[in-house]
């Protein structure tokens, strides 16, 4: 509900109880809501609604900080995202949490070991090599196995 229907329930419920002697909690059911919702939003009257919502706060990183410290850590590809942030305390370039840095360096995929390995999910399970022992019994390796049996035998 905008703030300014809010208030001005909250002005209508207020008004007629002053002028009728009618106590507001007896408004509050022939309205529809509830008591702690009426005094929640009377003590949210004249404010914007702000419930639920990110203020930035003036220790956050800024665009630009978080643009330099992309291109410090490409500039120092074999740092750890903890000594980067140290080397860019030495250097003047951002003041921050190695914390900070880290999320930094995952949002812009700049970690090391970052590169996902594929997953097998799904494709089935595969039959291990077949022992010479294992051979000589009779059984037999898969199709695609069959070029390791010339590295297996012997003359």
């Amino acid at each position: 509900m905008p703030h300014d229907c809010r208030d001005a329930l909250v002005d209508f419920v207020r008004s007629w109880s002053a002028k009728t002697d009618i106590p507001v909690c007896r408004f509050l059911p022939w309205i529809g809501i509830g008591a702690s919702k009426f005094h929640d939003w009377k003590g949210r009257f004249g404010k914007v609604n702000e419930h639920n919502a990110w203020l930035p706060r003036d220790h956050w990183l800024t665009e630009d900080e978080k643009q330099r410290i992309a291109a410090f850590a490409r500039g120092h590809p074999f740092e750890g995202y903890r000594r980067l942030t140290f080397m860019m305390l030495d250097a003047n370039q951002v003041a921050c949490s190695p914390a900070s840095v880290y999320r930094v360096l995952k949002g812009a995929g700049l970690l090391a070991g970052q590169s996902p390995s594929p997953s097998k999910k799904g494709t089935g399970f595969v039959q291990p090599f077949a022992t010479p022992r294992a051979l000589a019994r009779g059984h037999q390796l898969p199709q695609h196995c069959r070029h390791f049996l010339f590295s297996v035998r012997h003359p």
